[in-house]
């Protein structure tokens, strides 16, 4: 029998409940903290029905609790890179939402910091497996789609879009 991974969450909002339950219901896994700095008492009682132990709105919570062996960033972007950097700091595994940071010397912080800790990190980003997301690329990089200026896709769709829903603008703006 294997022992349950202990996760800490940092984001309670829309994207981290999402995958708060989907954590939660794996046997692997067990979330024993979450904070999110703008908890109200609906993301409370979620993160309880789900059986997190500990909430609060202080993230430090979850990086000082010692039984955490990772966390799920799912925070606002501008936390991502530094709660990385934290996590690597405390050879914490992680796995963040995109995107890492809107800053580019701030993700290569973060990613040095990882690569120096030697930590797992992943980056969430699930358009990537997106069989239509995939073709667009194929089609943009063989050159078939002509010269792109703007793609737009739909989000909070339960299933995956068709290819028809995909709005592509091409030539000059």
């Amino acid at each position: 029998m294997y022992k349950p991974i202990k996760i800490g969450v940092l984001g309670l909002g829309r994207i981290g409940m999402l995958h708060s339950r989907n954590v939660a219901s794996m046997p692997q896994f067990q979330i024993i903290a979450a904070a999110d700095p703008y908890l109200n008492p609906d993301m409370e009682s979620n993160a309880m029905a789900l059986g997190i132990p500990m909430v609060s709105k202080d993230p430090q919570t979850v990086f000082d609790h010692p039984e955490i062996e990772a966390v799920l960033i799912a925070s606002a972007t501008e936390t991502h890179s530094d709660f990385i950097i934290q996590a690597a700091e405390r050879n914490i595994a992680a796995f963040c939402e995109k995107p890492i940071d809107n800053n580019i010397e701030r993700i290569e912080k973060a990613l040095c910091a990882v690569k120096k800790s030697r930590i797992k990190l992943q980056i969430g980003f699930v358009r990537r497996f997106d069989r239509h997301h995939a073709r667009l690329q194929t089609l943009v990089s063989q050159g078939k789609a002509g010269e792109v200026n703007l793609s737009k896709s739909p989000r909070e769709i339960p299933r995956r879009p068709p290819m028809s829903m995909w709005q592509i603008q091409v030539g000059s703006m």
